[in-house]
């Protein structure tokens, strides 16, 4: 699956939190400063040992582990998902590093 893919299901407006400031601890980033940093690199991951929970029927937290084919990485995420007039948005992203 490319990354690509997954990109028109967020929200605009999420924000992203990097910790390569390590004075700093983490930072915070908006969606249109993560995507100023331009295209993204053609990849392709595995998804796999998916985790749904509903703890309302509006509301879907989804746990997966990501596997990079092209480049070594791999990577536990966490997404919760919203539905809002209709639509499934993801309102919250978190990823961290796997060994």
């Amino acid at each position: 699956m490319r990354i690509a893919i997954l990109l028109p299901l967020c929200m605009l407006g999420a924000a992203g939190v990097a910790a390569d400031q390590p004075a700093n601890g983490a930072e915070r980033r908006t969606w249109s400063e993560i995507m100023a940093y331009g295209p993204l690199p053609a990849w392709s991951v595995e998804l796999g040992e998916w985790r749904v929970l509903h703890p309302t029927p509006d509301v879907a937290i989804v746990s997966y582990k990501v596997a990079a084919d092209s480049i070594r990485w791999k990577a536990y995420a966490t997404s919760v998902w919203v539905k809002r007039d209709g639509a499934w948005k993801t309102t919250f992203y978190q990823a961290s590093t796997a060994k």
